[in-house]
């Protein structure tokens, strides 16, 4: 246990730290923790099948330039994924033992379930960096209030087959500690730290366009709890425990982000969405 309390404690401080620093150091913690997700999701199914390093590497340079490409020119993101998943085919055809199907459809879903966060993510950032901290505050409020939600209430199993441990008292608890991070302790440090970001957000604090807000992050709390399924379900097709060993008790980057980044999605959508009504 105190393994894990020090670990999640430099894991706060680093984020911490990127996340003050801002701009391109932001950018470049974000490139290099969802690549090494991406390198970790790669190597998952090892026990079933082996993806070559060759590839592995290709993939991992890809993503990296992608990532610096789409903070200077977005528009390009959509058109440079086409190339790695060319290439692979390339690389395939002239192999003694091709890709299977299983093999090409773990590949496209691993980079891309890590390029649109990635994207996202970049894209959240530019707009304000405080939205960064929001879906801090929604990820980890959900899985913290979950976990002791579920300890001291969880009766009923949530998923049984998928993630034993988890239950729908922890999923309700988590979702609430979630929300009141995301609409009262968020909203106070707006206020006091970024008055400009508040004036332009206010709005959807306010009236029945608040209704509105505790659905979105409601929402996004349940999207925080079926990231984490979906990443306890591929860790339970292929027979692992945790993806990584980065984090001492705590897993690898993937076991940490399974969740967040899914929320770095739709809260970019629901951002771009808001901006009709503000």
């Amino acid at each position: 246990m105190i393994t894990r309390i020090l670990s999640a404690i430099a894991i706060i401080g680093i984020v911490a730290i990127a996340i003050v620093l801002d701009g391109w150091y932001f950018y470049s913690f974000l490139i290099l923790a969802l690549t090494i997700g991406l390198y970790e999701l790669l190597r998952t199914p090892q026990k079933v099948f082996a993806i070559a390093p060759s590839i592995q590497i290709g993939l991992i340079i890809s993503f990296i330039v992608q990532g610096i490409v789409h903070i200077a020119a977005p528009n390009l993101t959509i058109y440079l994924l086409f190339i790695p998943f060319f290439s692979i085919l390339i690389y395939g055809m002239f192999q003694r033992e091709k890709l299977s199907v299983e093999q090409m459809s773990y590949i496209v879903m691993s980079y891309i379930y890590m390029l649109i966060p990635l994207v996202a993510g970049l894209t959240l950032a530019d707009t304000s960096i405080w939205f960064i901290v929001l879906v801090g505050f929604i990820a980890s409020g959900t899985d913290t209030g979950a976990y002791f939600t579920g300890v001291f209430f969880g009766k009923h199993k949530l998923a049984p087959t998928i993630s034993p441990k988890k239950t729908i008292e922890g999923a309700i608890g988590g979702s609430l500690v979630g929300l009141l991070l995301a609409v009262v302790v968020f909203p106070l440090l707006l206020q006091q730290f970024a008055p400009d970001v508040w004036m332009t957000y206010a709005p959807l604090f306010d009236g029945w366009m608040m209704l509105v807000t505790i659905i979105c992050v409601l929402l996004l709390s349940a999207a925080t709890q079926f990231g984490d399924l979906v990443a306890s379900s591929i860790k339970r097709a292929y027979e692992i425990k945790d993806f990584g060993t980065l984090f001492p008790g705590h897993g690898g980057i993937m076991d940490r982000i399974d969740g967040i980044i899914i929320v770095l999605v739709f809260l970019t959508l629901f951002v771009e969405i808001s901006h009709f009504f503000i």
